[in-house]
């Protein structure tokens, strides 16, 4: 919901209000032994996400330029149940079992920003940013024998008398908590010079630092205390303050070398933080070591590019190349298939090309095309604590998760009817390459995704206020892996849904 206020010519508020909520009584994910759809999970995987978001933007036209400023609180609640029975089982604890993460995130922002209007060549973007975020991410085993948990926190299950002590008296076999409260703030600039009428440099740069304070809970241990019949007493694991800082920049050239082409070449650079392995402890109650912290990752790109149009604008296309050099890149990794973290890979590149172009040939029909061709690899071999934890990863080897070549395409023709009623025909086709979901085919739970490819098609009408429409989706009936979650509970598949027909009704207000 938006609601937008003009107390004077120069003056405007706009607010905004935003709830979504999610729920799911069932698995999104197929076991890859089992076969396409088919889900044999004695406990139920339960999804919900409750996000809220409220936001204020006022912008003040001085004129010469505007003074903008934005503030924003978000608020989001999210459960994904998983069934963990086989992992259970295999730590010698036979009892349907289902793994509870719960996220709980509260964030609030503040933004003050000048954009110019000069009249000469010269124009400049500056601001500052702060943001005050509070997480917690906390990891809760409990047993569902009759397949759905009876609680779904530690403090649920606590509360309602499902971890009492004694043997049989428990259902939460173990449990951590990860809080984490980041405030951070940034500094930016940039500036746009035009040096002559059809040549434009820009440079900008961003100084960004975050304090960050991670407390790690070990909520339940399950050897010895849950084996044994005993409730443990939550102790802190881990109790770290840091802080991150750095400087981006951003150059480039923007070349016009007629009305409809342009050329550009641009170098950037990118920060992320670092976080904490919430699954260490537990871990170590296993026998599995692995680091408890991964490092913030930074990186370089580079890119060039020609865009433009042809004959008259009935034919825009878009090409771009472009080179990544990532350091400490940020990466899912599993230890022994039961412990998920993550790790940074040392240096990795990305080699790409990608094309876009939307063709005009007549009037009424629209072409759209996509191809992008990407070679992301292993610049070095995975540190050492890595290779020790389970994951191997060698120079050369291919990026998890990351198919060499993807393309679509679509068409919509539309003409019209009756009146301001218009008919169209749309089709769609999108292409994904092969890709592996680690580093090297001699780890434990490397899997394949093979490519795929899916089409739809949509028949209807439509008017300024509503649309009316008959679909099909994935045509082809295919099964594509758009996602795996490898662990000892099994290769989960995250897929498309089957050959689909149906209507669809839209209408705006």
């Amino acid at each position: 919901m938006d609601r937008a206020l003009k107390p004077s010519e120069d003056f405007s508020l706009l607010a905004s209000a935003t709830h979504q909520q999610i729920d799911v009584d069932g698995s999104q994910a197929f076991q890859e032994a089992n076969g396409p759809y088919l889900n044999t999970s004695p406990t139920v995987e339960l999804y919900s996400d409750n996000y809220d978001l409220y936001s204020l933007t006022a912008d003040y036209d001085l004129g010469f330029g505007s003074i903008i400023a934005n503030g924003s609180y978000s608020n989001q609640q999210v459960l994904n149940a998983k069934d963990s029975t086989p992992t259970n089982i295999n730590f010698g604890v036979n009892a349907p079992l289902s793994f509870v993460p719960r996220m709980w995130f509260k964030d609030y922002n503040a933004e003050l920003r000048f954009s110019s209007k000069f009249g000469g060549p010269l124009q400049i973007v500056a601001g500052a940013y702060y943001e005050h975020s509070n997480s917690l991410y906390q990891t809760n085993a409990i047993q569902a024998p009759d397949g759905i948990p009876v609680c779904f926190s530690y403090d649920d299950c606590h509360d309602n008398g499902f971890a009492n002590p004694g043997r049989g008296n428990s259902v939460y076999e173990f449990g951590t908590n990860n809080k984490r409260v980041i405030d951070q703030y940034a500094f930016y600039g940039q500036a746009d010079y035009k040096i002559v009428d059809t040549l434009t440099a820009t440079l900008g740069l961003r100084y960004f630092s975050a304090d960050i304070h991670d407390v790690v809970t070990n909520l339940q241990t399950v050897f010895p205390d849950f084996v044994f019949g005993n409730v443990t007493t939550p102790s802190v694991t881990g109790d770290s303050k840091g802080s991150n800082s750095k400087t981006s920049y951003n150059a480039a050239l923007l070349w016009q070398a007629t009305n409809d082409i342009s050329l550009y070449a641009r170098a950037a650079s990118g920060f992320r933080l670092g976080g904490v392995n919430t699954a260490t402890s537990l871990a170590q109650e296993a026998g599995v070591v692995f680091p408890g912290t991964y490092n913030p990752d930074s990186l370089w790109s580079y890119e060039i590019g020609v865009k433009g149009y042809l004959l008259d604008r009935a034919i825009f296309f878009d090409l771009t190349g472009y080179h990544v050099d990532w350091k400490n890149q940020q990466l899912s990794a599993s230890a022994p298939g039961a412990f998920a973290y993550t790790i940074n890979a040392g240096k990795t590149s990305s080699n790409g090309v990608e094309f876009n172009t939307t063709i005009k040939p007549v009037t009424g029909l629209s072409l759209m095309g996509n191809v992008t061709y990407v070679d992301s690899k292993l610049e070095e071999d995975l540190p050492a604590d890595v290779v020790s934890a389970g994951t191997i990863g060698n120079k050369g080897d291919r990026v998890p998760l990351s198919p060499k070549w993807s393309a679509s395409a679509s068409a919509e023709y539309e003409t019209p009817l009756a009146g301001d009623l218009s008919g169209f025909v749309q089709g769609n086709i999108l292409y994904h390459g092969a890709s592996y979901s680690t580093f090297n085919r001699a780890n434990e739970f490397d899997t394949y995704l093979p490519d795929y490819t899916l089409i739809g098609a949509r028949l209807g009408v439509r008017t300024d206020g509503w649309e009316a429409s008959l679909y099909v989706d994935n045509l082809g009936d295919k099964v594509p892996y758009l996602g795996i979650n490898n662990s000892t509970d099994g290769t989960r598949v995250f897929t498309a849904r089957p050959r689909t027909v149906g209507a669809r009704l839209r209408a705006n207000f």
